[in-house]
């Protein structure tokens, strides 16, 4: 069994999240050996009034997933027993993670300047659609938005249909994960120099610098940024790059030389067509005619299932991969091999989880 990394064992976390972000972010911390207590106020705590480890029936599969490993700790009473009862546990905290509006933190007593003022080795992470500054830092939004915004959700799906989104929640957590690698670095940075941080964590900025790689990409071949189904546009400069149907589902190809090319059609018994000068055009196959090369390629992988291809993929050292279903990824062997999955019980119902993505593996001695 591979054993996860506790690098943060001696660390307490206060959480205060609202929705996916900064309750990724806590687990992700959770799952490296942090303590973490997620402040729940009685109007988000699914009716459950506890102060014990958080899992409960009254919880969905997503809820229980994001609560696992942590305390759940109900604010009860008034605005002023809550603001009581966060001072007391901000006493003994070295990590704050929200989600919450200005408004909702000030009326809490946990402003970050304020907060800081009397704790100045806190690190208070905030993690938000829009950020803490600018003219849209008051803006309020969800996981949509956020890939809206960033111009992600603009860059997904046929050009001539509608744009679509990434589901599940993917940009949020998205921004979780930055959140906690920031955190880590602000808690090495205080091990050095004693000092907190203010950690302001934009979940449309995070994506939009992902955005960023792909433009320049674009750029360099003097394409513009548009949809385009299945495959990127201009096929990333090289043929195939692309989703491609095969006898049981889907295949990723990926070529980023002419030598992996090459290798694609020996694995096909280098076919006829290949010899004409059209098809060992790569320029021209990749941003003029990818379509009429597939028309080509695709009935060859027709005839084969997606292990098979794989199998002939590695043959020839050609770049070829299935696309899983959610089904498929918890069977995995990759998966399994590293535990990455979590069966969780929970008032006599089981729940197959995703657990921590990272694996740290220390040298002997």
């Amino acid at each position: 069994m591979i054993k996860r990394e506790q690098s943060l064992a001696k660390v307490r976390v206060l959480e205060l999240s609202t929705d996916v972000g900064a309750a990724y972010c806590g687990q992700l911390l959770a799952s490296l050996g942090a303590d973490v207590v997620r402040l729940v106020e009685a109007s988000h705590a699914y009716a459950i009034h506890t102060e014990s480890l958080g899992v409960t029936p009254e919880l969905s599969a997503a809820e229980i997933s994001l609560e696992r490993s942590k305390t759940r700790l109900v604010l009860d009473g008034n605005l002023a027993a809550k603001r009581e009862r966060i001072a007391k546990c901000l006493l003994t905290a070295d990590v704050v993670v929200t989600d919450y509006s200005v408004d909702e933190l000030r009326a809490l007593g946990l402003h970050w300047d304020d907060v800081r003022a009397r704790h100045p080795r806190l690190i208070f992470a905030r993690v938000t659609v829009f950020g803490s500054t600018g003219p849209k830092a008051e803006w309020q939004g969800g996981d949509l938005e956020a890939q809206a915004f960033a111009g992600v959700a603009g860059q997904l799906g046929a050009a001539d249909k509608a744009p679509i989104c990434m589901p599940y929640k993917a940009v949020l957590m998205h921004g979780g994960l930055h959140a906690a690698a920031a955190i880590a670095g602000a808690l090495f940075h205080r091990s050095l120099s004693g000092e907190g941080t203010f950690i302001d964590i934009s979940t449309a900025q995070a994506m939009a610098a992902d955005v960023r790689n792909y433009s320049l990409m674009m750029r360099y071949y003097d394409l513009p940024l548009k949809r385009s189904g299945r495959r990127p546009q201009g096929s990333l400069g090289r043929y195939p790059t692309a989703i491609f149907p095969c006898k049981d589902g889907y295949v990723v190809m990926t070529a980023r030389s002419g030598e992996q090319y090459h290798n694609m059609l020996a694995m096909m018994g280098n076919p006829a067509w290949a010899q004409n000068p059209r098809y060992q055009n790569a320029y021209g196959m990749a941003m003029e005619y990818p379509d009429e090369v597939d028309a080509l390629v695709i009935p060859w992988l027709m005839q084969y299932t997606r292990s098979e291809l794989v199998e002939m993929g590695m043959q020839h050292r050609f770049p070829i991969g299935p696309l899983l279903t959610l089904d498929e990824v918890v069977k995995d062997e990759q998966f399994l091999a590293r535990d990455f999955f979590e069966d969780i019980e929970v008032d006599g119902k089981s729940y197959l989880l995703p657990g921590s993505p990272s694996v740290v593996v220390r040298a002997a001695g």
